[in-house]
């Protein structure tokens, strides 16, 4: 069986992978099972969707998908290179998870004025720019519109994070 994610998973999700690479070690120890060591993966996923309480492994997948692209889409518009084991990598990546959790659950932040909105869009243009690129993925993999704060939030996280990377270069 092929896991096209791996790469992904142990970047993103380390801890849950170093987990899914113990328990396919244990399998073999303690019940003389032979695991591809690539099954490490599927555990990982397992774990992760765990964390979200959604059956099956379509939106721990979708969620791992997006966060991927995410970063292609922050690296390519600010011509960066981000570390994904990095803590500027895990905030993002965590904020990113509570978004999705926030659509999955119906439950988006959400104000009745676009005062956080408009004070992002004015304080990191560049960020909210790359924002609106990142909710499009969102949008098209979880079928949910973004809320004004919502993208607010993504772009204040962007630029935290492009200016995080800009410094450790």
């Amino acid at each position: 069986m092929e896991f096209p994610l791996l790469g992904e998973v142990s970047h993103l999700y380390p801890r849950e992978y170093e987990i899914g690479r113990s328990g396919v070690r244990l399998a073999g120890e303690i019940m003389g099972v032979t695991l591809d060591p690539n099954e490490a993966v599927a555990l990982a996923m397992h774990l992760v969707n765990a964390q979200f309480a959604t059956p099956g492994l379509t939106f721990t997948m979708q969620m791992t998908e997006t966060i991927s692209r995410s970063f292609e889409v922050v690296e390519k518009a600010f011509d960066i290179t981000v570390d994904r084991r990095s803590m500027n990598a895990a905030r993002f990546i965590t904020h990113l998870r509570y978004v999705f959790a926030r659509v999955s659950a119906n439950g988006q932040l959400s104000e009745p004025r676009p005062t956080l909105f408009d004070a992002i869009s004015n304080a990191h243009p560049e960020a909210m720019a790359c924002a609106v690129k990142v909710r499009y993925f969102i949008e098209m993999a979880f079928q949910a519109t973004l809320t004004a704060d919502e993208t607010a939030y993504l772009g204040l996280h962007i630029a935290r994070l492009t200016m995080d990377v800009r410094r450790s270069e």
